[in-house]
């Protein structure tokens, strides 16, 4: 049986020239934690995030006109700071401060649709 191989990335500084085109692919292993990692892109419209699949298998940089983010994104122990909505998007309930990367997409809903009129 083949041991799965997994990837420890700390304190890594990454700077992105010309901007991210919506999503990036950083890592694609069966593993991967992420300790300490910084991505920074000043040309990017909407800012830059980190992003992770639920399965652990892929890490990816995030520059997306879902969400308006900060032009440098820090991870630390697996977290980063979520960012803020846009459109007519409002922040999911029960929203930290700092979200696993795994949920970078989950952090942003719709508002309810009201069917009537005050």
């Amino acid at each position: 049986p083949s041991v799965p191989s997994s990837v420890v990335v700390d304190q890594v500084t990454i700077d992105y020239e010309p901007p991210v085109n919506n999503l990036q692919i950083l890592a694609a292993k069966d593993g991967f934690e992420i300790d300490s990692l910084t991505v920074s892109c000043q040309n990017c419209t909407w800012g830059i995030t980190l992003s992770a699949t639920k399965d652990g298998k892929q890490l990816s940089t995030v520059s997306s006109e879902h969400l308006q983010c900060s032009k440098t994104a820090t991870v630390s122990k697996g977290k980063t700071q979520h960012c803020k909505c846009s459109g007519y998007q409002i922040a999911a309930k029960n929203l930290q401060d700092l979200v696993p990367l795994e949920r970078t997409f989950e952090t942003c809903t719709f508002c309810k649709p009201h069917f009537y009129f005050q």
